[in-house]
């Protein structure tokens, strides 16, 4: 494991080697950072991740994930670095983009991985709503620097922009998500007001 940790570190070190972004100020993407809850241990918010993932666009890909890489290296924002790769890269055409290995997730309405390619997230008009209860995991993690280091070898980045949203649009794409046919099980009220709660 300590192998493959300074590996990672190594690789994005080579990747940005004599850029400006290896140099730059970081103070407000860490603020950002710092309202973008962990979903494992407090209530997930749609709003500070759109925000945070609207910034990285607008910085652009090298800077983004220059910064996504410092961050990843703390090993204190682990869930919600994951969060942000789900909403800034894509799969590649005809390509697998494989899910973070967070352990065996708990879905709601009797779905499962297969409908969620985005999981832990599902993003509905712009905004990342989180589609699981949790996970178990019987041993560790997944880091958010090895699956960045994934996202940015075997995945693109994507180019689709987020906006900020006001509450009308993000409960217009709630009832879209509500509306879902990969629903198997119909939603009970703890469930949709789960939903509910994320804005």
């Amino acid at each position: 494991m300590f192998k493959i940790a300074i590996t990672i570190a190594t690789a994005f070190t080579l990747l940005f080697a004599n850029t400006k972004e290896m140099k730059m100020d970081t103070t407000e993407f860490k603020q950002m950072l710092d309202v973008c809850v962990d979903f494992q241990v407090d209530q997930y918010r749609v709003y500070p991740y759109i925000r945070a993932a609207q910034y990285l666009q607008e910085e652009g890909k090298g800077k983004a994930v220059a910064l996504l890489s410092q961050y990843a290296a703390t090993h204190k924002y682990e869930h919600q670095l994951i969060v942000l790769c789900r909403m800034l890269f894509e799969a590649k055409a005809d390509a697998e983009f494989r899910r973070p290995m967070l352990g065996g997730a708990s879905f709601f309405g009797g779905t499962d991985y297969v409908d969620w390619t985005k999981e832990p997230i599902e993003i509905v008009n712009g905004v990342p709503f989180l589609v699981t209860r949790g996970y178990v995991l019987g041993g560790k993690a997944e880091s958010a620097s090895n699956y960045l280091l994934y996202c940015y070898k075997n995945a693109e980045w994507n180019t689709t922009s987020y906006e900020l949203v006001t509450t009308k649009h993000v409960e217009e794409s709630l009832d879209v998500l509500l509306a879902s046919d990969k629903w198997k099980n119909k939603l009970g009220k703890v469930d949709v007001q789960f939903f509910k709660d994320q804005f």
